[in-house]
């Protein structure tokens, strides 16, 4: 760009009698090949972008208002020629996004169409999309690009979607890509990247330039919780990754209680940013807001019986409450799992079963009795696989259960669990685990008499 200035510089009224040529150039019918075409465009685009006088931002609208450049699309594009095709579209996304000309001249009519075929289906035209790209590249048009959808044309989304993708594979793409950038349309480089993709790219970002920085000077939002998780991921080992996750850690903490709801409800990537830090040992100890989320989000699972894709991580969800109101979930959830104990149980067992377990809270005196009497009996009644299975585990880590009942109790559940064990329609699964309870329990099934 300082060449083309200097080069104006230089020359003075030259330099306009070449902006005016290059448009009468481009005003002609056939004569045109596709080299004359792509000499012209790109020349008029330096000129433009560098915003050197004159003006050459009109000139371009109108040899696409005047249906010369879709002209110039369709003569590109029937020579088979990708890049004078690509800096042709380049030329309408950028000062005429919505693309229609007013006016007809030769095949716009058929340029248009091969434009709006190009826009709204860009996987039917590889090569095109990658010159496209390149050209973005070489005159620094990202930023302006990623603002067409919003601000011009929504018919250029897919397009720009397939640019994006094929810009991020450059191994320098952290030069455009830079972190206010990223930030300001994480949402649309969301939905155009695979997330390997994007995570090449933040990891670009994050050892190159000063996204941490970035997004630590800012306010946190929810909806960059995504952005905020590829960059915990990335800064491991990082000089500033304390910091970082310091930032992240103190900003979650006054999430209120309805966006932890919809967190949990919807496994948001709010809700995975707590689950990475905790994995990472720098749990954010939330107290009140995440415990009452938490408190309804159980009755929800136990009712809906949600499906929970993030279930194998569901241990570390607890975790991230500090001490005291850790110990105060999972009382409450003792206490849930005793109230519900006559209804299946398996699915809420399968998220905080085993923290349950972990968390010393289970066989504590108060409630013993009150387990053996209720939850285990229910438990053994029900023959549900999966809550057999936590039961044997329960008795095996926690066998003082047993003994904080009453002797009453005990005996009562060892009835009903050699009953159990003489089923001889009980599945092989249900055995091996009421086999287990009954070896804590020294309990065998019953001899079975002769015939």
């Amino acid at each position: 760009m300082r060449f083309i200035r200097s080069i104006h510089e230089a020359t003075g009224d030259l330099w306009d009698s070449l902006a005016g040529s290059l448009e009468r150039k481009l005003q002609q019918g056939q004569d045109l090949d596709t080299k004359e075409i792509m000499a012209c465009i790109k020349a008029m685009l330096y000129m433009a972008y560098d915003d050197t006088p004159p003006d050459l931002d009109s000139a371009i609208q109108q040899l696409c208002s005047q249906g010369y450049l879709m002209n110039h699309i369709h003569n590109a594009q029937a020579s088979g020629d990708f890049e004078a095709t690509a800096i042709c579209l380049l030329s309408v996304v950028d000062f005429y996004p919505t693309g229609a000309p007013q006016a007809q001249h030769l095949n716009s009519q058929a340029g248009y169409q091969t434009y709006s075929s190009v826009i709204s289906a860009p996987e039917n035209y590889e090569y095109i999309v990658e010159a496209f790209a390149r050209f973005v590249w070489e005159f620094d048009r990202l930023e302006a690009l990623l603002t067409t959808p919003q601000q011009h044309a929504s018919d250029t989304k897919p397009l720009v979607l397939a640019v994006l993708k094929q810009l991020v594979k450059r191994e320098d793409a952290y030069q455009r890509f830079y972190p206010q950038l990223t930030v300001i349309h994480y949402d649309l480089l969301e939905e155009a990247l695979a997330e390997d993709e994007f995570e090449q790219l933040v990891g670009q970002l994050v050892k190159n330039t000063s996204l941490l920085n970035v997004l630590q000077e800012q306010e946190f939002i929810i909806g960059l919780a995504g952005l905020y998780l590829l960059a915990l991921k990335k800064a491991e080992g990082q000089d500033d990754y304390d910091s970082y996750a310091d930032y992240l850690i103190t900003s979650i903490r006054e999430v209120p209680e309805e966006q932890w709801l919809n967190a949990l409800d919807t496994e948001s990537e709010l809700l995975r940013l707590v689950i990475r830090l905790v994995q990472y040992g720098k749990s954010p100890n939330l107290t009140e807001n995440f415990h009452d989320a938490l408190r309804t989000h159980l009755g929800k699972v136990h009712e809906e019986e949600l499906s929970m894709e993030l279930q194998a991580d569901w241990e570390y969800v607890a975790n991230a409450l500090n001490s005291d109101w850790k110990k105060t979930f999972f009382r409450d959830f003792r206490d849930f799992v005793l109230e519900k104990a006559d209804q299946e149980l398996s699915s809420v067992l399968a998220l905080y079963g085993d923290p349950l377990l972990d968390s010393e809270i289970l066989p504590e005196q108060e409630k013993a009795d009150e387990i053996i009497r209720k939850l285990f009996k229910e438990i053994v009644e029900g023959r549900d696989v999966r809550e057999l299975a936590w039961m044997a585990a329960a008795l095996e880590r926690h066998p003082e259960i047993m003994d904080r009942g009453q002797s009453a109790s005990r005996e009562v559940l060892a009835e009903r669990v050699r009953d159990g064990l003489s089923d001889d329609e009980l599945s092989d699964e249900r055995k091996t685990h009421m086999k287990r309870i009954g070896d804590v329990l020294r309990v065998r099934a019953r001899r079975k008499k002769n015939s």
